[in-house]
């Protein structure tokens, strides 16, 4: 009996102890002013780490400014921000914010100097599929079907031949005996198929048009069972090139003056180069189309004696104008229309004009004048044939 009574004092002292170890320890730490830390929870939905910063930034403030108010003797409020999604919980990052730096009156932006992030704890949070699962979905079935191999024309090509046959090869045997077939081609056109092996051949019935874009199209739910539709485009070659059909035609009536020992020297059109200053390939309101490049010009119509505006002629010949040594007197410089003046053909040692159309071997009565056909020729040019200079197939 007395026994059992020690056994019992023992165990009354040690538990006296315990209490008054942890009463110590505890006033201890109030004394410091520390405090435990508190938890603030995001549920994480997609964002990235930079936006949970954000997120948290002023729900973070507002859980400081708690923290003090309830601990009046905190020297130090802890705070830690967890990512949470589903039953997972990573921290993001530890705020440690000292008293006196908070009665500084900081502001939301100043949150960074006071903690420790943890940007790679995101990737905790994501979810992991099973490597067999991932092959399984990024596993594609074999492609079936017939596939185009090559094109003639090929695609994008330029310059085509307005006879030309289309032309389309495939990497299999296509089915033999087909009547109809599903296609395309725009602009609309007659045209007639033909199948050969892999190859599928259309002929059409009638000529292209000239600087045309053409547009072939195959579906793929069709005879051929093809593996994706066929889109083949092309543009036929121009009807008119600068080089065959409009230097010549420049040549025989404009480059006379307008060429760098004429008169005309600072309009130059004795070259491509030269020519395409004074024009925007496919635009009908062109330089070279409008009316005073086109038309006569008036110093040649005097030469020339041609009527001007419904008036009477000129006795002065073309000849004897452009080169002094063959006869007939100058005549005196008149402005005209134009801001050219007739005196002006005539030089002291002969006239370059006329030296340049007899180097030609065309006649001077063509200076000056285009047709109402090569007018056409010259539009058709700019506007259809976007200004080529020539033609390659």
């Amino acid at each position: 009996m007395l026994r059992l009574d020690s056994r019992y004092r023992l165990w009354i002292k040690l538990g006296s102890l315990l209490l008054s170890f942890g009463l110590a320890f505890g006033l201890a730490w109030a004394g410091l002013g520390w405090t435990q830390p508190q938890k603030l929870s995001l549920s994480v939905q997609g964002q990235s780490y930079p936006q949970l910063v954000e997120q948290a930034r002023p729900l973070v403030w507002q859980a400081l400014g708690q923290q003090f108010q309830a601990q009046s003797q905190a020297e130090q409020v802890t705070l830690e921000v967890l990512g949470q999604a589903g039953e997972q919980q990573v921290p993001l990052f530890t705020v440690r914010m000292p008293r006196s730096a908070w009665q500084q009156n900081l502001s939301p932006s100043q949150l960074e100097q006071y903690s420790t992030f943890y940007p790679d704890a995101l990737a905790l949070l994501q979810p992991r599929a099973p490597v067999q699962q991932a092959q399984l979905e990024f596993t594609a079935p074999p492609p079936t079907g017939i596939s185009l191999v090559s094109s003639t024309p090929s695609p994008g090509q330029r310059g085509i031949p307005i006879d030309q046959r289309i032309h389309l090869r495939f990497d299999q045997q296509l089915p033999a005996g087909l009547t109809s077939l599903a296609f395309g081609i725009q602009p609309p056109l007659e045209v007639a198929f033909d199948i050969q092996g892999n190859d599928l051949i259309f002929q059409p019935l009638q000529l292209l048009s000239y600087s045309t874009d053409y547009k072939v199209l195959l579906p793929a739910s069709g005879e051929l069972d093809l593996q994706k539709p066929v889109e083949l485009t092309f543009r036929t070659e121009p009807q008119y090139t600068y080089q065959r059909d409009i230097k010549p035609l420049l040549e025989a009536s404009c480059v006379g003056c307008h060429q760098q020992a004429g008169r005309m020297r600072r309009s130059l059109l004795d070259s491509y180069t030269a020519v395409m200053r004074y024009v925007t390939p496919g635009s009908a309101t062109s330089e070279l189309l409008k009316p005073r490049w086109l038309a006569r010009h008036a110093v040649i119509q005097r030469a020339a004696g041609i009527p001007l505006n419904g008036g009477g002629t000129t006795t002065v010949d073309a000849l004897s104008l452009l080169s002094e040594g063959e006869g007939g007197a100058e005549p005196t410089p008149t402005a005209d229309p134009q801001g050219e003046s007739p005196g002006s053909f005539i030089g002291r040692s002969g006239s370059p004009e006329l030296a340049y159309i007899r180097r030609n071997g065309t006649s001077v009565d063509r200076l000056g004048h285009l047709s109402p056909h090569e007018i056409q020729i010259l539009r058709t040019w700019i506007i259809q044939d976007q200004a080529a200079e020539t033609f390659s197939g």
